[in-house]
């Protein structure tokens, strides 16, 4: 059952017109993150004891359009920018109840269109941004000081005009899924121990309108 908190509403990085797009938890659990994709901008607010969001961080993206983003099990902040299709990384120092992360690999582009969502495995070395505009993916190695390498421009497809939105990594860390939204099917990918993907197969029957999956 849900409730309401007390005290529960926060603004973002101003009042109207910021387009906000994904919002995400830190691992931790101590931190909440919202893209904006109008401001270019990252809100940020530490979570309370009690679940409440206080002292209010704003960060400003390297790349345009900031969309869709995911926490490696270390804390480190993967976003992907629509519009220059790119991806950028972040940490929040010491891990601690810092408001806005500062960057740390800014607008590393991907050659391809609309890197709009990303995935990263359990064990925090590899991230996935899905390429809505030419229905692919691409893969970027994490550091452990949150730095990113891009590993493949086109490491997965998801077939000809086909799309490619929401994603998921098994909790094993062994498949990503794809959605890809114009046929509408999932593309599924076996993870390589080098962060190479594989197509293992097509799941058919998603209705028109799908948007989001998971995986377990």
């Amino acid at each position: 059952m849900l409730t309401p908190l007390v005290d529960g509403i926060r603004g973002l990085s101003q009042a109207g017109g910021t387009a906000a797009a994904q919002v995400s938890i830190s691992n931790y659990g101590d931190v909440l993150v919202v893209a904006e994709r109008a401001t270019q901008r990252l809100t940020s607010y530490s979570i309370a004891a009690d679940g409440t969001l206080v002292r209010r961080g704003v960060t400003q993206t390297p790349g345009v359009t900031p969309f869709g983003h995911a926490f490696t099990p270390n804390d480190t902040l993967v976003l992907s920018e629509a519009a220059t299709s790119s991806v950028s990384s972040f940490r929040f120092v010491d891990n601690s109840r810092i408001d806005a992360p500062r960057v740390v690999t800014a607008a590393l582009a991907n050659g391809q269109g609309a890197a709009c969502w990303i995935a990263t495995t359990p064990n925090g070395r590899f991230a996935y941004s899905a390429n809505a505009g030419p229905g692919n993916v691409s893969a970027f190695g994490v550091r452990r000081d949150g730095r990113l390498t891009l590993l493949a421009a086109i490491a997965g497809s998801t077939g000809n005009n086909a799309g490619a939105i929401d994603m998921a990594v098994s909790p094993d860390g062994s498949q990503l899924h794809v959605f890809a939204s114009r046929a509408p099917h999932i593309s599924s990918f076996a993870i390589a121990a080098d962060g190479s993907l594989s197509p293992l197969g097509i799941s058919t029957g998603m209705p028109l309108g799908s948007a989001g999956l998971a995986a377990n």
